[in-house]
Formats: structure tokens, C-alpha cells, sequence
């Protein structure tokens, strides 16, 4: 598992090698990484390249901390799938009947269709975090309600929690990513009361 770390051009992306770059005569870089991160079904090496770092320092940290994931087998590669992509294109029909009950599925399609999709569909899936899924539950306590003004109650924004935590824990298992961004989430308390609740 090879990696190397090095400077690259700020303005046209060309290894630095020097003190400006030989291609287009900037000055101006950022530090990158280069890691072999396994190979393809024809054998050929797959890497993957990280730019942008301010600092060798930070770039060789990051490097290290692909290192470890591969040494560990809990890689995951890069990508910018979407939350909505991911849900909608990929857990939804992998969880569908006999899987599920009809109803559980109909019930998930309907919430991510109507609260989830709207609202953080389009954050890259790796890039969810808790502060994304806690603005989320606040947005549906308050404005959650379809018909009329109002919002979600608890119990309704908690099945809609468990309904993510359980997508998020499959596409750990999937090697979608690598943390369940609801863990670290707030959801409301089940005693909780909410103005307008359902």
C-alpha cells in the first residue's frame, strides 16, 4: 500500500517540483496525496488523489489516515453520490418487499419523498454530518406539516430518525461511508411537545 505526498500547482493542478511550477509558472500550491487503494477487476492500480491541504504536515495526516483504513478493511472510496441518489436509487428498492413489510416500505418512501429528500437530498452522502440531520428534525418540528402550516410531532420526527439511522447503518455495511452521521444526532425526546405537533 504505497502513498506519496507533494506539492501541486494552485492554478493548473501539475506536481510541483521546484519553487514554481514547471508548467505554468505559478508559484502558488497546495499540498496533495496519492495512495494505491487496491486494483481493478483487470488488475489495474486504483488510486486515489487528495488535494488542497495548506500544509505537508496535514496532507501526510491524511494520508496516514487512508493508510489505517486500509490496513483495517474499513476503506471507503470517494464519491458524490447524494443523499437523495442513495436513498431513493439504492436503499429504498434493496429494502423493498419481502425484505419489509408493504406498509414499512410505503411508509419510508412516503417520508423520504415528503421530509427527508426536499430538505437534505442534495448533501453528498459522505459529507452528511449531525449538525445536517439535526437542522433537519428542527425544520420538521416547526414547518413539517404537508397540508397545513405547523409542524411534525416527536414521535412523527423520531420514525423518521430511526427510519435514517437504519439507511446509514446499511450503507456502512455497504462501504458507502464510514460514520452514521445520526449517531452523533439529536433527535427529540418522546415526551417532548411541540406547538402544532401531529
Amino acid at each position: 500500500m504505497t502513498g506519496s505526498v507533494f506539492k501541486r500547482c494552485s492554478k493548473c493542478s501539475t506536481r510541483v517540483k521546484a519553487k514554481s511550477c514547471a508548467k505554468c509558472g505559478s508559484s502558488t500550491y497546495k499540498w496533495a496525496f496519492a495512495v494505491d487503494v487496491g486494483k481493478d477487476a483487470n488488475g489495474k492500480r486504483l488510486q486515489q488523489l487528495r488535494s488542497g491541504f495548506p500544509t505537508k504536515e496535514k496532507a501526510e495526516r491524511a494520508l496516514h489516515e487512508v493508510k489505517s483504513t486500509l490496513h483495517r478493511g474499513t476503506y471507503v472510496e470517494q464519491s458524490t453520490l447524494t443523499l437523495a441518489e442513495y436513498l431513493v436509487d439504492e436503499w429504498l428498492p434493496a429494502t423493498a418487499p419481502p425484505r419489509v413489510r408493504h406498509e414499512t416500505w410505503v411508509d419510508r418512501r412516503r417520508n423520504l419523498e415528503n421530509y427527508v429528500v426536499p430538505r437534505v437530498g442534495a448533501i453528498q452522502l459522505q459529507e452528511l454530518n449531525a449538525a445536517h440531520i439535526n437542522r433537519l428534525y428542527a425544520d420538521l418540528l416547526a414547518n413539517g406539516r404537508m397540508q397545513r402550516a405547523g409542524g411534525l410531532s416527536p414521535t412523527s420526527v423520531r420514525r423518521i430518525h430511526a427510519m435514517l439511522r437504519k439507511a446509514l447503518r446499511d450503507a456502512i455495511r455497504w462501504g458507502r461511508v464510514e460514520h452514521n452521521a445520526t449517531d452523533l444526532a439529536d433527535p427529540p425526546r418522546w415526551s417532548q411537545r411541540h406547538a402544532g405537533g401531529v
